[in-house]
């Protein structure tokens, strides 16, 4: 009786712990949407008004909202060029919506 109250007392923790996760990473999107936020990195892809920008710090790749952007700002970016990206993080938190697209020092 005693291993099966550990073993359910061990599941709620868990499910504790997941939701408390969850609300943290909703909140913490919440946060930025609004601000302004730089991104450095290198070109993955782009293509038409979205580009994916593999960032300098590590973190995975980041989808970018051009339709914002200034057309001169990346109408010659190629795979590979570093670029500096400004823009806001979008409602759902899923991208980023590029307001100014800067070249980077290589």
């Amino acid at each position: 009786m005693r291993r099966d109250n550990a073993v359910v007392n061990g599941k709620r923790c868990l499910i504790a712990v997941v939701a408390a996760l969850v609300v943290f990473g909703t909140f913490a999107a919440a946060l930025a949407q609004g601000q302004t936020v730089t991104l450095q990195g290198r070109v993955q892809w782009i293509a038409g008004e979205k580009m994916m920008l593999i960032p300098d710090n590590g973190d995975r790749p980041v989808e970018v909202d051009l339709k914002k952007a200034p057309l001169g700002d990346y109408e010659t970016l190629t795979e590979g060029d570093p670029v500096v990206v400004s823009g806001e993080v979008s409602s759902d938190g899923t991208k980023l919506i590029a307001r100014s697209i800067q070249p980077a020092a290589r």
